[in-house]
């Protein structure tokens, strides 16, 4: 039987969710949070996230969009040009000059961003940008700038997962077919998905090809794919927690082919 890491395996209750609060994933209809319609538990997490997303966004559509993120309680990312580690924030607040964040940033990080003259903020698909970050209290101010670009990275519907929604993924390891690494899912989307980990492996780097990695929403299997490393970041999530996330790019079948 294979061996499995890191993640302990979820309890689930009747309704599919791990906690009884958390969306579910009807067991009859097997919904795709991906496709499923407005009436599916999970759509509303890709709401206004969609391949159809306009290409900019004004001054009031950006605070309409960081509202939005703080609504739902969703995390925006923080990052430093020019710096290896991004920052995973909870928005306070929202002007129409300003996004209030609760500071994440170590102290003993606080001295690398001094230099950084370029700053990226990414919520619901749309990238802002800043020269600077602006000390507020003990919270940071990023000042909204007069336009916001759709991120071209990201232009296929992606969901984004809270621990309490229970997503995670069992990866066969590449070097051993008999043990099976459990991680928690951070996102996912038709062409791709991103977990976490908790440190730096041989086995997670950019380029890994690995062979079969099994998804499953609420406790249920949703999709067995096989995939790529593309890139290992360290983050620093929104309770100043270092570790690292993996995204991981699906192969269809002729990439496969040129995969092996």
């Amino acid at each position: 039987m294979p061996k499995s890491s890191e993640v302990e395996n979820p309890r689930w209750n009747a309704e599919g969710t791990g906690d009884g609060r958390g969306p579910g994933v009807s067991r009859e209809s097997g919904a795709n949070p991906l496709t499923a319609d407005a009436a599916s538990p999970l759509s509303g997490a890709a709401a206004g996230a969609s391949s159809h997303a306009a290409p900019t966004l004004t001054r009031q559509e950006i605070v309409d969009v960081v509202s939005l993120a703080r609504e739902r309680e969703e995390p925006v990312v923080l990052s430093p040009q020019g710096l290896d580690v991004t920052f995973f924030c909870v928005v306070l607040d929202v002007t129409p000059e300003h996004v209030v964040l609760r500071n994440p940033i170590p102290p003993a990080m606080a001295s690398r961003l001094h230099e950084v003259r370029d700053f990226g903020l990414f919520c619901r698909m749309y990238l802002l940008k800043a020269p600077r970050l602006e000390p507020y209290g003990t919270q940071l101010r990023f000042p909204l700038p007069d336009y916001a670009e759709l991120n071209q990275a990201r232009q296929l519907e992606r969901v984004h997962f809270a621990a309490k929604e229970n997503a995670v993924v069992e990866i066969q390891h590449p070097f051993d077919s008999s043990t099976v690494l459990r991680r928690r899912v951070f996102d996912l989307s038709t062409g791709g998905m991103s977990f976490r980990a908790r440190k730096r492996t041989p086995f997670i780097q950019p380029g890994r090809i690995l062979p079969a990695c099994q998804i499953f929403l609420q406790g249920l299997p949703y999709e067995k794919r096989r995939g790529r490393v593309v890139y290992v970041k360290q983050i620093i999530d929104v309770n100043a927690h270092s570790d690292f996330q993996v995204g991981v790019q699906f192969l269809e079948a002729d990439e496969e082919d040129d995969a092996t």
